[in-house]
């Protein structure tokens, strides 16, 4: 989340109409922007997403919709950007629960994140990705990036288990490796390599980077 008028502001606010006041209200946009992922996971791509099939998806009449989002393309815009944030911070979270774990295992539960998140099932990031370039978003996904590697640094430097001569250098270079990784197989059309062996060499990589320094 990130910090804004005194109180904590969600980054998908910044494309709504007005900002919901109460909890029930902001449990609506969410189910809203819920709504619009899965419309987005069953479509082919987010030019067949309309509005109403995101309101008949999230149970609420269209007018309800078009209170808090001006038309489509607000409502893909937000829902880019609560992904995005909601990604940094799932991603940030297993990082700190694998933290008394050893290296390996937790590079392992990492990139598993990371396969699960956005390789096995890749509609909804290529999606995100497309409307990020519609929208001028991908700043905020390079910023986003460079958030979790601020935060992996942070870890490894308090490791035991990990040898590395920078550890700014050193997260930022396995984040963004893994990111551009991850974004080739987003869109990639062949199958191959397969899932299990990247997963594996990716693995492999970290650890060995990690442990050898």
């Amino acid at each position: 989340m990130s910090k804004g008028s005194g109180k904590w502001k969600a980054l998908y606010e910044g494309f709504l109409k007005k900002t919901p006041k109460q909890s029930r209200s902001r449990a609506l946009v969410e189910v809203m922007l819920s709504a619009t992922k899965e419309v987005l996971a069953r479509s082919r791509d987010e030019d067949e997403v309309t509005v109403q099939a995101v309101a008949d998806r999230a149970g609420v009449g269209i007018g309800s919709l078009y209170d808090y989002f001006a038309d489509r393309e607000s409502l893909l815009s937000g829902v880019a950007a609560k992904l995005t944030e909601d990604n940094l911070q799932n991603l940030q979270r297993v990082l700190a629960e694998s933290r008394d774990e050893p290296v390996g295992v937790a590079v392992e539960r990492v990139v598993d994140h990371v396969f699960a998140t956005y390789v096995r099932d890749p509609a909804v990031p290529r999606a995100v990705l497309r409307i990020a370039h519609r929208i001028d978003f991908m700043p905020f996904l390079a910023r986003s990036q460079a958030a979790f590697a601020a935060t992996l640094a942070a870890d490894l430097r308090e490791r035991k288990d990990v040898n590395v001569a920078d550890a700014d250098v050193a997260a930022y270079v396995l984040t963004n490796a893994t990111m551009g990784l991850v974004h080739t197989l987003v869109w990639r059309a062949e199958e191959e390599p397969d899932e299990a062996t990247l997963r594996r060499e990716l693995v492999r990589a970290w650890t060995t980077y990690l442990s050898n320094g």
